[in-house]
């Protein structure tokens, strides 16, 4: 949520050191613990601190020189939160939130999956979502700094956004729709009636004819048709 808060508020240096420090972002904490120290003497922003460049930032750290390749690191996070600010505008939301998550965005999903309890971590951020996905349904111009302002009214009136408890019985078969299972990164999958006609080919919309401007970019013979279908596999 931090990461999250920190793409729209650009100007919140306090907030912007603790985010540096999350260790899945695989920023150098004694890099950031320097620049925050710089910044401290100077009394400035960290973010016009590291605008003025690592040279600036350098003479105040005599003996402890950062190296140009070191600073590279965080101007290219900071580049790529304020990249994301700017998909805030254009992406659905939860195009956006998984994009934010996945190794395009800042890898969060790669860090969960990788600690030892991965799944129950997995199913938080899948309930996470899911939560995301009813907002949306309620508000389809849903925003960054909606979303927020939500999760801000669940913390003030202490409500919690129950997790799917699917733990209680781990030797049993968990029954999902694909929609559903989809970032679960369960061990073994069984598919039931992936066949023609269930899965894919169900509707045939080579006869209905649409307006020439509307497809004038999309060759409709050679579009492959089961394409929704293949990239949930």
């Amino acid at each position: 949520m931090n990461l999250i808060s920190k793409i729209t508020s650009a100007q919140e240096a306090d907030l912007l050191f603790r985010v540096m420090n999350f260790s899945w972002l695989k920023l150098d904490n004694l890099l950031v613990m320097k620049l925050g120290r710089v910044a401290g003497k100077l009394r400035i922003d960290l973010y016009d601190l590291i605008s003025k460049g690592f040279e600036i930032i350098n003479q105040e750290l005599i003996g402890q020189e950062i190296k140009k390749e070191e600073f590279l690191t965080i101007t290219a996070f900071l580049d790529k939160l304020r990249e994301f600010a700017k998909k805030d505008q254009t992406l659905t939301f939860n195009h956006f939130f998984e994009q934010l998550i996945s190794d395009e965005g800042f890898a969060f999903l790669d860090f969960i999956q990788k600690l030892p309890n991965s799944f129950e971590n997995i199913t938080v951020l899948n309930t996470f979502f899911t939560e995301i996905k009813n907002m949306l349904n309620k508000n389809h111009q849903l925003r960054l700094v909606d979303f927020l302002s939500q999760i801000e009214v669940y913390k003030n009136h202490q409500i919690t956004i129950q997790s799917k408890n699917l733990l209680n019985q781990p030797e049993a078969v968990y029954l999902s729709t694909v929609h559903s299972a989809k970032g679960m990164e369960w061990e073994h999958v069984f598919l039931i009636n992936l066949i023609d006609k269930k899965w894919g080919n169900q509707r045939d919309n080579s006869n209905i004819k649409l307006p020439a401007g509307i497809i004038k970019n999309t060759d409709l013979s050679e579009k492959e048709l089961d394409e929704d279908e293949r990239r949930m596999l």
